[in-house]
């Protein structure tokens, strides 16, 4: 399966790579990145999620307050390209996510988003409406599907790297 590279050059390579998937091994593929998220922010508590673990360095909580509004900015992108229109321009946004409880809850909430667009998919969608957006694109729904997993990818392995500094059990560090 395809997996994120740290070659900014390979993104788009891997986005339509991922795009030329049949619909069945993608949803499974664009799905499984949560779960691997949901095991290594389970394993902190909120003092580590909070703690930048180096200077410099974004601590767990900083990096879901980036990635769960892109998440469901990626969802609103894609339900507008499946209905026949390019989305409205949106600011990227910081969600306030005071501790765990609420990163986890807003991490569901836009895990349902990103769920719901792929039980939407079927053979035919259109996959011929593109959107750019965040410097990205153009892609069409699916390839944003498999531009989003990617992007949970490099960020997962950020949070695994802050959760390996601070010593977090099975936590292991960042290789590039």
């Amino acid at each position: 399966m395809i997996s994120r590279t740290f070659d900014p050059s390979q993104v788009a390579v891997q986005v339509h790579q991922a795009g030329l998937m049949d619909l069945v091994p993608f949803r499974t593929w664009a799905l499984e990145a949560y779960g691997h998220l949901i095991a290594r922010l389970d394993s902190m508590d909120d003092d580590a999620a909070s703690r930048p673990p180096a200077p410099g360095v974004p601590s767990a909580l900083e990096v879901l307050c980036h990635l769960v509004p892109l998440r469901r900015r990626i969802a609103r992108i894609c339900i507008s390209l499946e209905h026949g229109a390019l989305p409205a321009a949106e600011h990227r946004t910081i969600a306030k996510l005071p501790s765990m409880t609420w990163a986890r809850m807003a991490l569901d909430a836009s895990q349902d988003e990103l769920r719901d667009v792929l039980d939407s998919l079927w053979p035919m969608t259109d996959l011929e409406l593109r959107a750019e957006g965040y410097g990205a694109g153009p892609y069409n729904v699916k390839e944003w599907l498999a531009w989003q997993r990617l992007h949970d990818d490099e960020h997962l392995a950020e949070i695994e790297h802050a959760a390996y500094l601070l010593g977090v059990h099975g936590a292991k560090p960042l290789v590039a």
